[in-house]
Formats: structure tokens, C-alpha cells, sequence
């Protein structure tokens, strides 16, 4: 648009201010009130996908504190325009830009603002999901207010269901998702969302305003807020934490639980958290109020309100997102143990039977554990059940193809697949089932081109099982390089926890390798379990392959150095010790002198065997305690050492 052109009669353009999303945004005047505005152009190529009345329906009848007044909404041959008020000051993307730290106070005042706004946009007769909060949708007035802009991609729950966020940094999982659904299939409303998207955003928007680190899922694992170094409270970390939930059904249910919580913040310290949970709150409160309290929270109990069924299910979530990244047998009977006795607890019953989805997320839980302990065919029925309530959802179609594999039912992971496909389930979803199929019947060559184009997927899950495909296909098929490859391109796309997850088995690969001669991966696997080291991610295992590799490429004093590092840290490895005897006395053998002085090599010798003893482990029953104890006799005999 021209500088000076007017629309319909009254408002007058002044000169660009801004671009982006799905419009070109103008300051202009209008020149019956004779103030200035903003008018906003919808994009020629987005025109087509705004209804024009009902947008003006939405946006004119919209009056709140943190909203701009909308005054119009136009359309000429030359397009649809938004006039609304201009805000003065800077939008706080220019505020993050500048560095600009805030302090606790001042970022509580703005959160709080932002639930008010969005629990007014929610509480509609038909809601408002914004589905656009980022740090430039946020104007920040000259009175130090917030100021909610943007609404040309909004989604009243009826209407416009099609226009999904293009702020990937700070839009929700499920809006994400439902983006590449309406890019990949034409459609996207197998995807579902509600006001919790907002909170999401929200949260998100404010986690890079606490830390400073992009929100991003794209570029891996986010990391909690209470995990990072900042200048914030434990009890606003909490709550960021809570709001950016990869789960919505994990999330405030609404902005005004989301206000409660910013208003009740010392609820949110990790050890009120941890009382709540262990249900010891009750306790204290009961100890402060006296006998009569408890009889009502024991009344309260038996009544069972919906608030303490949902309490109940988000603690049972909870515990089941902690073994997301690493499943163990018996952190999965744990899940599968209290799974069945929320479902069958006869407080609940009534409310699960009325809550379907909650219902089938517990089911959906289990049956991960299930199959964690290789129970298949419990995995199986309660896959079934969730079923019966998720028929158009293809990962459960996906989950229970790759439960069929497991049981050798191939015909019926096949009908499975088909229908998991048909339902709109990605292509790398659809290769890793083809890959199981593979891996089972042993096509080993087929099972790796499948799991290597399932790797083209950025969900975690998809690529944790690829990865265990690729690490057997790859040993039966001598391709252990190519693996490394793999789990080398996987920790530089990642960040965070599964950046290090990558990582060792990358080092753990390197070594295999080398064992087999190939040398030229010392360096590599160095690096890698240097990293971890470094990175704080080192587990036991991953120290020792170090000084393995350290002990390889005749790095002694580094080598040394990690092991007394280990021996702090691990006192009671009787394994440390013995290295350290190998290592002082390889050291010894290399120093240019005449008198060797091998006392050091016998001392961790001896602690060794005494905490061998200590744990009632036999010293001669380890290979290499023998070895260094004939050393230690010899050195003796030629007398390095006194007897």
C-alpha cells in the first residue's frame, strides 16, 4: 500500500511498521478522531482463508484491558484490512533483544495479565484461541502493562479451524503437529485443540524470558526451567514448567488455574509439591486445624469430588513421564501396578467411566509398561480398550501393529498398519512398523532401509526404537560404522538430555569398533565420552570406557586423573582401585630414572582387595586382581618393594 492512500473514506495510511505471520501491518490515522492507528492487511494469498464477517463479529466485539480496541474491519478491491488502536511503546521481542533482564516481580505482573486476557478469550460463548502468543504479539505500554495483538490467525472453535500458529519456537505440540498434518494430508482436524494451546505459548514465551534459551521442541528436548541457572524463584519455575507440558491434558486446565497458581505462587515450591503428592499436606494442615479439619478432609476423601480425581490422574501422568526416556522394568511395574489400582479403585470408577480420554490415557500408560516388561499380550488388551474409545487414532493402530510383531501375528500387525495409514499416520511412523515386521522375520537388509526412513522423523519415540532396530539389523549386517554415523548425525540435531543419550551410544559403538582393530575411532570415542564427562551425563560405564580409551592411547596422567575423579566419586569400585594400580604402575615403568618407586601401585592394590573383602567379594575370582598381585610379588622378589 502507498503512503497516503485512504480507506473508506475515514482512515488514512501513514507508513509501514511491520510484516509478517499472515499480514502487512501500517500506522494510520483516522481522520474524523484525528488519532493514529494500526491497520493491518491481510496477505492477497491469506485473504481467501478469512471469513470476513465473522472475523469482524469477533474482533469488534472484543473490550478488555489487554486488548487493543478493534474499530474496523474492511475489505476493498485491494483487500481486508484490520483497524484497531495504536499502542505506544515496544513489543518485548525488542525488549529481549536488548538483553533486557526482568525481574521477578515484573514478570509475575505481566503473566498474570496475560491469564486475565486469555480467560476472558476463552470464557466466550464461542472461544478464542489466540494460537499466536510470542514475544512480538506483546506489546509493552508506557505504563508497564501488557498489551495482547495479532488475532488474524485466531480460532474460535467453529470457525477458521484450518489457520494453525507460524511461530513454531513458541506454538504448542498439538499445533505444531496440526500443521504438518494440514501441510502432509490437506487436513488437520484430527488434531484437537482447545485454550490450552494458549497456556502452552504462555508459558513458553515467558520460559525464554526466564532463561534466555529458545523454547524450541524442533531443536530438541527442552530442558525444565527448574533444571536451568536463573534468577527466578523455584515456585515461578514450577508453574512456567507446568504451563509448557508436552501433554495438554499435564497443563493448567484453564488460564484462570494457570492466575490461581501465579496468585497462590508458594504453593509451588518443590517441597510443597513434593507434601502434596505424598498426600502429606493433609497431614500438616490437618496437625495446624485440629481434629475436626480431619474429619472433613476424611469426609471430603470418601466423597470423592472431581478435584481429587483429576489430582489422582495428573500424579499418576506424572510418574509416568519419568521413565519417557528410558524404560525400565522396574520403574514399568510401578506405572503398571498403580495404573490398575486407580481403575479399579472404586473412588474413581464413576469418574472414569464419565472421562473417557483420562481414562484411556491410563490404559495408553500401561500399556507402554507392559511392554517395557515384555508383557505382550497385556499390552495388547489394553490397547484394545483404549480402542474403543480412540477408533480414528492411528498411533494406537501403530502401537498395536508393533504389538502384533512382537507376538508373531505379522498378518495382523499388516491389517493394523493399513489401518493406521489410512487414518493419516506419518511415513515414518508407517516405516518403523515395516521395520519391526523386517527385524522379526529377519530380513535384517530390509529392517535397516526402513528404520534408516523412519529416522527422517523428529518424534523422540519413533527414534529411540529405530535406533535399537538399526544397533541389531546393523550388527548382523557388519554395519556398525554406518550406526555410528547415525548416532553421531542424532547428538549434533539434538540438544539437551537426548543430545548425551545419542552420545554414549555413539562412544559405546566407537569402542566396539575398536576392539575390532579399527583405531581410527579412538579420537572419536574420546570426544564423545569426553563430552559426557564434561556435560555432567556420565554414568559409571561411560567414566570407565573413558579411561579405557585414555588407557588405549597411552593418555596415563589423564587417564590418572579421571580415575582418582571416579574413586571420590565412586568409593566403594573396587574396580577404580585396581585400575589406579595399572595405571601408577605403567607410569612408573616410564619414567627415566633408576629408582622406581612403585608404593603408589601396591597402595591402590591393596585397598582393592580390602574392599573386595569389605563386600564379601572373593579378590581371586577377578582376572585382573590375580594379574596385578603377581605384579606385586615380582616387584617385590626384584625387590622395588619391601615384603
Amino acid at each position: 500500500m502507498k503512503n497516503g492512500t485512504i480507506l473508506n473514506g475515514t482512515y488514512q495510511i501513514l507508513y509501514p511498521i511491520a510484516s509478517g505471520g499472515l499480514g502487512e501491518i501500517y500506522l494510520g490515522y483516522h481522520m474524523n478522531l484525528h488519532k493514529n492507528l494500526v491497520i493491518k492487511k491481510v496477505k492477497d494469498k491469506s485473504a481467501g482463508i478469512v471469513n470476513n464477517r465473522i472475523e469482524a463479529d469477533i474482533l469488534k466485539g472484543l473490550h478488555h484491558t489487554y486488548l487493543p480496541q478493534v474499530y474496523d474491519f474492511i475489505q476493498t478491491d485491494t483487500g481486508v484490512f484490520t483497524v484497531m488502536d495504536y499502542i505506544s511503546g515496544h513489543d518485548l521481542k525488542y525488549y529481549l533483544d536488548q538483553g533486557y533482564q526482568f525481574s521477578e516481580e515484573q514478570v509475575m505482573l505481566w503473566m498474570k495479565q496475560l491469564c486475565q486476557v486469555l480467560e476472558y478469550l476463552h470464557g466466550r460463548e464461542q472461544p478464542i484461541i489466540h494460537c499466536d502468543i510470542k514475544p512480538g504479539n506483546i506489546m509493552i505500554t508506557e505504563q508497564g502493562n501488557i498489551c495482547l495483538i495479532d488475532f488474524n490467525i485466531s480460532l474460535d472453535g467453529e470457525n477458521n479451524k484450518e489457520l494453525v500458529g507460524l511461530s513454531s519456537t513458541y506454538a504448542s505440540p498439538e499445533q505444531v503437529k496440526k500443521a504438518e498434518y494440514k501441510l502432509r494430508y490437506g487436513t488437520g482436524d484430527y488434531v484437537k485443540m482447545d485454550g490450552r494451546t494458549d497456556i502452552y505459548s504462555l508459558g513458553a514465551v515467558f520460559y525464554y524470558v526466564m532463561s534466555g534459551i529458545s523454547p524450541n521442541r524442533k531443536e530438541g528436548v527442552i530442558l525444565p526451567l527448574k533444571e536451568l541457572d536463573h534468577i527466578y524463584s523455584e515456585e515461578l519455575a514450577n508453574i512456567v514448567d507446568k504451563a509448557m507440558e508436552k501433554d495438554p491434558s499435564r497443563r493448567f486446565k484453564s488460564a484462570s488455574k494457570m492466575l490461581e497458581a501465579l496468585e497462590h505462587k508458594e504453593r509451588w515450591s518443590k517441597r510443597y509439591l513434593y507434601l502434596t503428592k505424598l498426600g502429606l499436606v493433609a497431614d500438616v494442615v490437618a496437625g495446624c486445624l485440629g481434629i475436626v479439619l480431619i474429619c472433613l478432609m476424611v469426609l471430603g476423601y470418601r466423597g470423592m469430588k472431581k478435584d481429587d480425581f483429576f489430582q489422582a490422574y495428573d500424579t499418576f501422568m506424572q510418574q509416568a513421564v519419568k521413565w519417557e526416556d528410558v524404560l525400565e522394568e522396574e520403574t514399568a511395574q510401578e506405572i503398571l501396578t498403580e495404573g490398575l489400582r486407580l481403575l479399579n479403585h472404586s473412588d474413581y470408577k464413576k469418574q472414569f467411566s464419565e472421562y473417557q480420554k483420562e481414562k484411556t490415557d491410563v490404559l495408553y500408560e500401561m500399556s507402554r509398561a507392559s511392554v517395557a516388561m515384555e508383557k505382550y499380550y497385556q499390552a495388547e488388551e489394553f490397547l484394545e480398550e483404549v480402542l474403543l474409545y480412540r477408533k480414528n487414532d492411528p498411533l494406537v493402530y501403530r502401537d498395536l501393529a508393533i504389538i502384533q510383531v512382537y507376538l508373531q501375528k505379522m498378518s495382523q500387525a499388516e491389517t493394523y498398519m493399513k489401518k493406521a495409514l489410512a487414518l493419516g499416520l506419518s511415513e515414518p511412523d508407517g516405516m518403523l512398523i515395516r521395520a519391526e515386521i523386517a527385524l522379526k522375520e529377519k530380513e535384517y537388509e530390509k529392517a535397516w532401509e526402513f528404520a534408516r526412513k523412519a529416522a527422517s522423523s523428529d518424534d523422540l519415540e519413533i527414534l529411540t526404537r529405530v535406533s535399537v532396530i538399526l544397533l541389531e539389523a546393523g550388527e548382523e549386517l557388519g554395519k556398525s560404522e554406518e550406526c555410528i554415523q547415525f548416532f553421531d548425525d542424532m547428538s549434533k540435531k539434538y540438544n539437551g538430555s537426548w543430545k548425551y543419550i545419542w552420545m554414549r551410544k555413539e562412544g559405546e559403538l566407537c569402542l566396539k569398533v575398536i576392539e575390532n582393530g579399527k583405531k581410527e575411532y579412538l579420537e572419536q570415542a574420546r570426544s564423545c565420552l569426553e563430552e559426557l564427562w564434561t556435560g555432567g551425563y556420565a554414568q559409571l560405564a561411560d567414566l570407565y570406557n573413558l579411561a579405557t580409551v585414555y588407557n588405549t592411547m597411552d593418555m596415563l596422567q589423564e587417564e590418572k586423573e579421571l580415575l582418582l575423579e571416579m574413586e571420590q566419586k565412586y568409593p566403594d569400585e573396587y574396580e577404580i582401585c585396581i585400575r589406579l594400580a595399572y595405571v601408577c604402575y605403567r607410569m612408573e615403568n616410564d619414567r627415566t630414572k633408576k629408582i622406581n618407586d612403585y608404593r603408589e601401585a601396591e597402595q591402590y592394590y591393596k585397598k582393592a582387595v580390602r574392599i573386595c573383602e569389605q563386600q564379601n567379594i572373593v579378590p581371586e575370582n577377578d582376572p585382573s586382581i590375580l594379574q596385578m598381585g603377581e605384579i606385586i610379588s615380582q616387584l617385590k622378589k626384584q625387590g622395588w618393594l619391601q615384603e
